[in-house]
């Protein structure tokens, strides 16, 4: 092992390494991101730690020497000193999750991660926890760091548990949030059909509104309800259609309605959204976006 990095530790021995006041813990970026047309990750060794959680698409990876793929509803933790490289059909949307970190100890070494790289099926609560973190960055004073610490640990503790079996998500598999994926975009400017997309996955309704919300932290309502609202966003910036004209185009109908959720949601008016010419830098949503 390289000799910048601290020797590799038992899960419980990182743990209270990292809790200890000489380790020094630096955030270097913790925001949601939607892969671009040329967007890639280039063959490279990183230094921290990056932790993905895949919102919506999926994603071909290499890390070391490990080939997969990672998809909605999953979350990987790729530690220092590890190879990594991904790419992605343009022609299909990806959205993450990205939270990268930097863990030295009292003599300046970088601790590496305490399991091998990784992907598991996360639980919605996860995604919470990460935008929770994103939100404590905002705070100031003597305890933002305290704060940091324990809800990283609170991050990192719950991938372990689902990486070790201790959480198991009683949720779709691949296959049905691939088809699910397909299903739901189609329905976006459509009347919500739940038993179609119970079809769709050959479950029966209940067990699919269980298994969904166990698996996106929220109802195929929820969801398609926010997705409207992130496409007429994007739709706001990027052309100069009327307000009226897009909640019309998505089978919505008031738009006092429509202001109300978009500003609970995007934390602005959609007047001010699109006066402000681009998305603030921080979106927040507990909305996952299913896919595969």
């Amino acid at each position: 092992m390289n000799s910048r990095f601290a020797s590799e530790l038992q899960l419980e021995e990182w743990f209270e390494r990292v809790v200890q006041p000489q380790t020094r813990l630096r955030i270097l970026r913790c925001h949601r991101h939607r892969a671009g047309r040329s967007w890639r990750i280039r063959p490279r060794v990183i230094q921290e730690h990056i932790f993905y959680y895949i919102l919506r698409g999926q994603v071909d990876v290499l890390i070391g020497e490990r080939s997969t793929s990672w998809s909605a509803g999953q979350a990987a933790w790729v530690g220092p000193g590890i190879p990594q490289q991904a790419n992605w059909n343009p022609e299909e949307p990806l959205e993450f999750f990205v939270l990268k970190f930097r863990l030295e100890d009292a003599q300046g070494r970088v601790l590496s991660a305490p399991l091998p790289p990784g992907v598991v099926d996360a639980p919605g609560t996860l995604l919470h926890a990460l935008d929770e973190l994103s939100d404590l960055l905002t705070l100031e004073g003597p305890l933002q760091q305290l704060r940091l610490r324990a809800q990283m640990l609170n991050l990192l503790a719950m991938f372990a548990e689902c990486d070790s079996g201790i959480t198991q998500v009683d949720g779709l598999n691949a296959t049905q949030r691939k088809q699910l994926q397909r299903t739901l975009q189609n329905q976006i400017q459509s009347p919500f059909n739940s038993e179609e997309l119970a079809r769709v996955c050959k479950l029966a309704p209940a067990t699919f509104r269980r298994k969904f919300k166990a698996t996106y932290g929220c109802s195929a309502r929820q969801w398609i309800a926010q997705e409207r609202m992130r496409q007429i966003a994007d739709a706001l910036l990027e052309n100069d259609r009327t307000l009226e004209d897009l909640i019309s185009e998505y089978g919505l109908e008031s738009v006092p309605s429509f202001t109300r959720q978009f500003s609970k949601q995007f934390g602005c008016s959609p007047r001010e959204w699109r006066q402000q010419g681009e998305r603030p830098q921080k979106l927040r949503s507990n909305i996952q976006s299913p896919s595969s």
